[in-house]
């Protein structure tokens, strides 16, 4: 499966009305058969991708603190993602819902040293029954602390954004979506 970075966020996608300090966009297709996805089971995918990646790295993180004989905490356990209805104004764990319509859901945060969006947007393409699905993120800073946080941060973002459209997309073409 071919992940590529695009010059700039989908054309109708609301996250081209934020302002930003920063920004990136990747894209991948999704082949659907049967039942066509929908930005509510796209943010479930996102999610419970997130949630795995977190389980990953906390399991490194906790192999490490215990080699060097610390404890390492235990990780946040996130609420049943089929509970939410991914509506505006929804807080799904850290990420609020700004944005959704029928091609796209805007999530986000807003902290003292950045504001984060990330746009999950679904866009047609010419051979059915494939879509496209795009992942873009834009990021505010807030001040100096931000700049500089994000800027070591931004290889490691790239990485795991790409990481995690494609077990998005994974997610949605193995494992089929429920009729809901």
């Amino acid at each position: 499966m071919i992940v590529k970075a695009r010059k700039d966020a989908p054309e109708n996608s609301q996250i081209r009305s934020q302002i930003f300090d920063y920004w990136d966009c990747f894209q991948g297709v999704l082949i659907e058969k049967g039942n066509r996805a929908t930005p509510s089971q796209i943010c479930i995918a996102f999610l419970t991708s997130v949630r795995e990646l977190t389980q990953k790295l906390l399991l490194v993180k906790h192999k490490v603190f215990s080699f060097a004989g610390g404890k390492a905490a235990e990780a946040n356990t996130m609420p049943d993602l089929n509970t939410f209805n991914y509506q505006t104004g929804e807080q799904l764990g850290l990420l609020k819902v700004f944005y959704r319509n029928e091609d796209e859901i805007l999530l986000g945060a807003n902290t003292k040293r950045i504001n984060l969006r990330i746009s999950l947007f679904l866009e047609e393409v010419q051979t059915e029954p494939q879509r496209s699905l795009s992942f873009t993120t834009t990021v505010v800073y807030n001040d100096f602390f931000g700049r500089i946080i994000f800027f070591l941060i931004k290889p490691l973002h790239k990485i795991l954004a790409r990481y995690l459209l494609k077990s998005m997309i994974e997610k949605i073409q193995h494992l089929g979506i429920p009729n809901n």
